[in-house]
């Protein structure tokens, strides 16, 4: 699995990092989809114009009341959202 995080994240990247993302993914839990999120997400994107994707993120993160941290522009200016637009290069 440390490979592939080492490969995932880029070459030059440092172990430590690649580590701590494996240490995360060790911490995290697995949620179901289910009907109840499914139609929900199905609200949340005619409401906001969400493709089916963005629409289950933003549904699952909403019941499970955690902060969605993202880049996506899609999600911008949404509740319980936290934006960071991606960096110019």
């Amino acid at each position: 699995m440390r490979h592939w995080c080492l490969r995932a994240i880029g070459a030059g990247m440092a172990e430590d990092i690649a580590d701590k993302a494996i240490a995360a993914m060790r911490a995290s839990h697995a949620l179901v989809l289910d009907e109840g999120i499914a139609l929900y997400a199905a609200e949340l994107a005619h409401q906001h114009r969400l493709a089916t994707a963005d629409a289950l993120i933003y549904a699952t993160a909403l019941r499970e009341k955690a902060e969605l941290i993202t880049c996506d522009a899609h999600f911008e200016g949404l509740l319980g959202v936290n934006y960071q637009p991606k960096a110019l290069a």
